[in-house]
């Protein structure tokens, strides 16, 4: 179940502190010993097409950015929940690259995998190679997406989560006597994640902050959040506020601003969505004008990217996850929690 407030307890804290080692490993790892490359499972693909469940003990994760600094501890956490339970995890090469994905999921659809994880650059790309893959057996969850005769999916409660931005911004700005300025967004409309973010954060802009005037420049990552950062500076020097669509956009929008001249004693807010390590500590920096973010569970992510295709394919449960996640700011309990476990 997906939990609006800031939950505190022990076991979230050492969570944390894991993805802080993993990340270092798992970077190490991924690609190498952690896991198998889904061109080897490809090579060894049968013909399949009998509909019969799949009795192998591998399951496939295709994620096409592979670069963002979650992935790998992502992935080690995954293949830990896979081990546990005697499977073996399975990953692609996608390079953020359409086609790429197409040709590697095509291959895994009769490859002798039980379940594909995958998180589609286009849904409707992949449509027909997912009901090719459940036609010999495979179970399909969907990652950060939806599509319809899925097995399964996980959930990021994109709106809510883009909501949640919001309602940290205007307490900031209540608390601080601002009712009126300019926002600038950082957003994406690419991907599902991206949509649901950017319309959560649209929609209760108009609704909670009217008096401000919004603007948007399309961002997904650190150096795209500071070309959006700086281009509306220029124009506009009294930006009062700057949300991303996630926490790298939000470090670029930072950047931004920091070259503009301002710093934590000015009136400016910059906030993010996803709790990447970095940003946390730029949270607590009272040098900085990030001043909050939405961290979601690393850990139980990493842990359901292996147990919902699992479960499915043993017969258990409904094939569905919602994260869990929490509003942070310079004043919330878990960022202490949090940190410590990082260091």
């Amino acid at each position: 179940m997906m939990n609006d407030k800031i939950r505190r307890n022990g076991p979230f804290r050492k969570r944390w502190g894991r993805v802080a080692a993993l990340a270092v490993a798992a970077a190490l790892t991924v690609g190498a010993s952690a896991c198998t490359s889904a061109s080897e499972v490809n090579d060894q693909a049968g013909e399949g097409g009998n509909g019969a469940a799949s009795t192998s003990n591998k399951i496939a994760f295709d994620y096409p950015f592979t670069s963002v600094s979650l992935y790998a501890p992502l992935v080690q956490m995954m293949t830990d929940a896979a081990e546990a339970r005697g499977y073996e995890v399975v990953t692609t090469d996608d390079a953020e690259s359409l086609d790429r994905q197409v040709s590697n999921l095509t291959g895994l659809a009769t490859s002798d995998v039980a379940a594909i994880v995958s998180f589609p650059l286009e849904p409707a790309s992949v449509i027909n190679i997912m009901k090719q893959a459940q036609g010999n057996g495979i179970k399909w969850v969907t990652y950060a997406e939806n599509i319809e005769g899925q097995d399964g999916f996980i959930d990021f409660a994109g709106e809510k989560t883009g909501r949640a931005q919001v309602e940290s911004f205007v307490a900031w700005a209540d608390a601080n006597g601002i009712a009126s300025g300019t926002v600038l967004l950082g957003t994406n409309e690419t991907v599902n994640i991206g949509r649901t973010r950017t319309n959560g954060m649209r929609e209760a802009l108009a609704e909670l902050a009217p008096g401000f005037t919004v603007v948007e420049q399309a961002a997904v990552n650190v150096e795209q959040g500071l070309a959006a950062g700086r281009a509306e500076l220029a124009k506009n020097p009294d930006l009062v506020a700057g949300l991303g669509v996630n926490d790298d956009v939000a470090m670029g929008l930072a950047q931004a601003f920091k070259e503009a001249g301002r710093t934590g004693s000015d009136l400016v807010y910059v906030g993010g969505n996803d709790g990447n390590p970095q940003l946390l500590q730029m949270i607590k920096d009272p040098d900085s004008v990030v001043r909050g973010t939405v961290a979601f569970d690393v850990a139980a992510v990493g842990a359901a990217l292996a147990n919902v295709p699992i479960d499915l394919i043993e017969g258990k449960g409904d094939g569905s996850y919602v994260i869990e996640y929490w509003a942070l700011t310079a004043d919330s309990p878990q960022l202490d929690e949090i940190l410590a476990g990082l260091g």
